[in-house]
């Protein structure tokens, strides 16, 4: 009887701690495809009714009774409630922007006419699916209150509901573009996150733990980091700073669409409609672009003005380790072109740090950062570079090949060389001599190369 007991015990405590983490940290696998009957047709829910959006593309299926049904609150006594109906203002906004503004194409067409909506009955932190159908159709489903959400930016179940709507349609706009996922799922998520913003960019759901795995691990695998819903941000990066035509508002940029064109109009993968758009439209190569955005968020929260986003601000600095530095240090990074290795350093006070590489064939982005943020400095790193600094050194690097360099730093000037003097009027003419010679009387400046 006592095991007995204790096992249902146990259980209890398990099922409580289920619903917890369900409620605590909201689950998204969004892509699903949709069931089909023993005739091979989709088998989409059954609601009890349905209405229409004000602009007649969306249909919003919905049941009155049962668990499933919404709120049927119906203020301005249209006979729809009113859940329903804000969720057919923000479809009709989000198939606005898309389409009308930032220029994709209409989703696949059913044959039916119409976009379909149902609202279902989820637990606390489902926020919906989109189910791709034969032939690149879908439909979405999405929760009915989406009540019981922790949310750091204190978003009404309102707020979540139209970003979750935005999120899933344009799903149902990229599967037309392209429908066969692989292993390019985290594509098509890290531009609906990013399209969350730009449509409700008061929301910033997409950095509530989403971002963390990128944060956390900014060393890894650009499209291999988590599912791609922490990617949302370089779609910021990308949109509203590497596309100058985004600077003022996202909406003006084309950049991820021109990705998503090029994605479905090949036959290869999104990673490589991601480099090819860089590299052609935009003159940069995605191990460039990678390395900046990496290193710009070093800054965040801390320093704007090496901001590509603005909701960088809300948000921490990436992860790194510090080590500390010696009179002369030496180490190796392992560089591809798919992620950055990231070595830093902590200076103390060090007035001036040299730095040469054994290679040229990199792409480094070098971040001196005191404590106080008053003196940041972030520059591409070259062969005999020094800096002035007194804290910290972030070495953030990549490159086109794979293979390896060797980074040395040294506190005092690493060459060893001598002038000859070639005044005649000189008393030292002809004779060899060291710079200490010249030790504050005049400045020289080496123009030599260092293998």
């Amino acid at each position: 009887m006592i095991d007995l007991l204790m096992r249902n015990i146990s259980l209890g405590l398990l099922f409580l701690m289920n619903i917890t983490f369900s409620i605590l940290f909201a689950q998204r696998d969004c892509l699903q495809h949709a069931k089909l009957d023993i005739l091979g047709r989709s088998d989409r829910p059954t609601r009890e009714t349905f209405t229409i959006s004000a602009t007649g593309h969306f249909y919003i299926h919905y049941d009155t009774t049962g668990n499933a049904a919404p709120d049927l609150t119906d203020s301005n006594n249209n006979d729809v409630p009113d859940f329903v109906d804000e969720v057919g203002i923000i479809a009709d906004s989000a198939r606005h922007v898309l389409i009308d503004i930032l220029g994709y194409n209409e989703e696949p067409f059913d044959g039916e006419g119409g976009y379909d909506i149902y609202i279902m009955s989820y637990s606390a932190g489902v926020y919906g699916y989109n189910y791709k159908e034969t032939g690149a159709t879908s439909y979405i489903q999405i929760d009915n209150d989406y009540e019981g959400y922790d949310s750091i930016f204190n978003l009404t179940p309102l707020q979540i509901m139209r970003i979750s709507v935005g999120h899933e349609y344009f799903h149902g706009i990229q599967w037309g573009y392209e429908e066969n996922l692989l292993n390019n799922a985290y594509f098509y998520e890290m531009t609906s996150m990013w399209f969350e913003d730009v449509l409700i960019p008061d929301g910033n759901d997409y950095l509530d733990g989403w971002v963390e795995p990128l944060l956390n691990n900014p060393t890894l695998d650009f499209n291999n980091i988590g599912n791609g819903y922490e990617l949302g941000l370089f779609g910021h990066y990308l949109s509203s700073f590497l596309d100058y035509k985004g600077i003022e508002t996202a909406k003006n940029s084309t950049i991820i669409r021109e990705m998503w064109e090029r994605y479905g109009s090949t036959y290869s993968n999104a990673f490589s409609a991601v480099k090819y758009v860089l590299e052609n439209n935009y003159g940069k190569s995605f191990i460039e672009a990678w390395a900046d955005f990496i290193s710009r968020n070093l800054y965040n929260g801390t320093d704007e003005s090496y901001y590509y986003y603005a909701d960088q601000a809300l948000i921490d600095p990436i992860d790194i380790d510090l080590q500390y530095f010696g009179d002369t240090e030496s180490f190796t990074l392992h560089l591809d072109d798919e992620s950055v290795s990231i070595q830093s350093y902590s200076l103390y006070e060090l007035d001036t740090l040299y730095i040469t590489h054994s290679r040229h064939d990199y792409v480094g982005r070098v971040v001196a950062m005191p404590v106080d943020y008053s003196m940041n400095n972030l520059f591409w790193g070259s062969n005999n570079t020094s800096i002035i600094t007194d804290d910290e050194v972030h070495f953030i690097y990549g490159s086109e090949v794979q293979d390896s360099i060797i980074i040395r730093l040294f506190d005092e000037y690493p060459y060893s060389y001598s002038l000859i003097d070639i005044n005649p009027n000189s008393g030292t003419y002809e004779s060899t001599l060291s710079p200490i010679y010249f030790d504050n009387q005049i400045t020289l400046h080496y123009f030599g190369h260092q293998n």
